[in-house]
C-alpha cells in the first residue's frame, strides 16, 4: 500500500509539473499590451482602441468595438494558440468594425509570439509578423 501511495504522489507530481510546463508563457502573464501595428493592408490600427491583457490561461481585451477574452496557450519556447473567443455585441462606426474583423482574422492565425523588450510580435506558423503590440 505505501508504495502505491508512493507511486501515486510521483506521478501527481509528474503531471503537475507537465502542465506547467506546457500551460501558458509565463512572460505573457499579467502583461497589457495596446495594438499599433499590423500586416493588414488595411488602415493603420493605432486610432483604434485594440488591447490584449494575459493571465495565466486568458487573453482579453477591446477590439476596436468589442471587449474580447476567451483561452489562450502560450509555452516558453514561443508557440501561442488563441482558442474560441467570447465578444461582447456592441455597434460601432464601419471603419471601427472593420478594424475589429481584421483583428480577430489575425489573431486566429497566430501561432508563435515574440517578447522584445516593450514589444510583443504575434507571427503566424512561418515566422510573419501579424500583429505587433507595445506594452502599456
Amino acid at each position: 500500500m505505501r508504495v502505491l501511495m508512493a507511486v501515486l504522489a510521483a506521478l501527481s507530481i509528474f503531471v503537475t509539473g507537465c502542465e506547467s510546463a506546457a500551460g501558458s508563457g509565463s512572460e505573457l502573464a499579467g502583461t497589457a499590451w495596446q495594438l499599433t501595428g499590423w500586416s493588414a493592408n488595411s488602415p493603420d490600427p493605432a486610432p483604434f482602441n485594440i488591447t490584449a491583457a494575459f493571465d495565466d490561461t486568458k487573453i482579453s481585451g477591446r477590439s476596436a468595438v468589442n471587449r474580447y477574452g476567451g483561452p489562450y496557450s502560450a509555452t516558453a519556447g514561443g508557440d501561442f494558440s488563441v482558442g474560441e473567443l467570447q465578444t461582447t455585441l456592441m455597434a460601432g462606426s464601419e471603419e471601427a468594425t472593420h478594424a475589429e474583423q481584421i483583428h480577430f482574422e489575425l489573431l486566429r492565425q497566430v501561432r508563435k509570439y515574440a517578447v522584445n523588450g516593450t514589444t510583443l510580435t504575434l507571427l503566424d506558423g512561418g515566422n510573419n509578423a501579424l500583429l505587433i503590440f507595445t506594452k502599456k
